[in-house]
């Protein structure tokens, strides 16, 4: 659609820490629409964040590994990673 990407992307399953990030800064994230009402909503928790149009039929698959950018993970972090990634590479496409 001609749009770039930005220059910092972060991918988290976690409601909070998308909440924390988009409520403090100009960034989006992906919530369930009735989650995103709630919190914008000011009946709700009215945290200043505003839902966008989405298509009806987009779907985001939950996923999430996080780890420092500067610091090397231990060993077992490397062990736990590998499977988790090897267990990914294992699944079928999903359509």
């Amino acid at each position: 659609r001609g749009c770039t990407l930005p220059d910092r992307v972060l991918g988290t399953s976690s409601i909070l820490l998308t909440l924390a990030l988009i409520a403090s800064s100009n960034g989006i994230g992906t919530l369930a629409r009735t989650v995103a009402r709630f919190y914008a909503d000011h009946e709700g928790m009215g945290m200043g964040i505003v839902t966008l149009p989405v298509a009806e039929d987009m779907r985001v698959t939950p996923y999430a590994l996080i780890r420092p950018r500067d610091v090397d993970p231990t060993p077992a972090a490397e062990t736990v990673f590998a499977m988790i990634h090897e267990r990914i590479d294992n699944l079928a496409p999903t359509v």
